[in-house]
């Protein structure tokens, strides 16, 4: 309805006429786009998990993940790099798993990959370790809990 109102009211010279849809609303009668923008706020200032304020502005040349350690979470974090090349993970190193022993608990399957591609060489031998079951029996420890 907006749409159709904004075709009436605005003069056809400032209408973008091969946009049309939802997905191209803004485009099509000039509006900007949403930033593309995550606002966040590290509630431990301890961690110091990032370098400056502890209210960051993430932005698309700055993205983090934080997932599970287990072989899913790893799998995760590698398909996101696939879209975010330059992904940094937070709280997912062996570090974290093995200070972490009593949050413990069992991966019910681990993923069905043997190698993931996206990774680093620390998280690649994570994986590998927790594939492994070097440190137990389908070792993970939720991000929940951390």
């Amino acid at each position: 309805m907006l749409s159709e109102w904004l075709d009436i009211l605005l003069k056809p010279e400032v209408i973008e006429d091969s946009a049309s849809g939802v997905g191209q609303f803004n485009r099509r009668y000039g509006f900007r786009d949403k930033s593309q923008r995550v606002r966040f706020r590290i509630l431990d200032r301890s961690l110091n998990l990032l370098k400056g304020d502890n209210d960051q502005d993430i932005s698309v040349g700055r993205v983090f993940y934080w997932g599970d350690i287990d072989t899913h979470g790893l799998a995760i974090l590698s398909s996101a790099r696939v879209h975010f090349p330059q992904l940094n993970s937070i709280l997912m190193d062996k570090a974290t798993l093995m200070a972490h022993k009593h949050f413990w608990s069992t991966e019910p399957r681990q993923h069905l990959a043997q190698d993931l591609n996206n990774l680093d060489a620390d998280e690649s031998a994570l994986f590998s370790d927790l594939k492994a079951q070097v440190a137990g029996n389908n070792v993970r420890i939720e991000q929940e809990f951390i």
